[in-house]
């Protein structure tokens, strides 16, 4: 099991950037698949239509890279930017009051106090757990749409 949110591709293809760019661009316009994308000098952004997107829709990074074998098309799939930006915020909010209060909580156990901190860092420990199985459960809710994107990817540039 990965304990990655964001998982990562890389695959070589035999065009240059612009022209793999070009065959999304074409695959995207005579597709029934609900996806759309963006696109930029040797990349693009691929996401799920408004009709089909929902909170855990994935949105695919690609990055079209020249090396000395080909051309590399590597990216990453995750969760739309809002949703992504609020698991990076609840785990550094909890990380952070669950490092203070283990610390308050370890000096108050030191001196003889009851260790109300121990408690509070604790139970934002099990908090950042209960935050890791909602994204492992939107990772399961996207694998559809994660997929498709992914075949349309490979199906659109000629890659195995």
């Amino acid at each position: 099991m990965s304990i990655s949110h964001r998982p990562r591709f890389d695959f070589l293809i035999p065009t240059n950037p612009e022209e793999a760019v070009e065959c999304i661009r074409a695959a995207i316009t005579n597709t029934k698949l609900p996806l759309r994308a963006v696109y930029f000098p040797s990349q693009c952004e691929i996401q799920v239509k408004d009709d089909v997107h929902h909170v855990w829709s994935p949105h695919m990074s690609v990055i079209f890279e020249v090396r000395a074998d080909g051309t590399h098309v590597t990216g990453q799939v995750g969760p739309n930017m809002p949703v992504w930006s609020l698991f990076i915020t609840a785990y550094g909010i909890l990380g952070i009051v669950a490092a203070a209060g283990l610390m308050f909580g370890y000096s108050q156990w030191s001196i003889g106090q009851s260790p109300v901190g121990l408690f509070i860092g604790s139970l934002c420990l099990v908090l950042i757990a209960v935050v890791y199985a909602i994204g492992k459960v939107g990772e399961r809710l996207a694998a559809p749409q994660t997929q498709m994107m992914h075949q349309f990817l490979r199906d659109s540039l000629g890659a195995e």
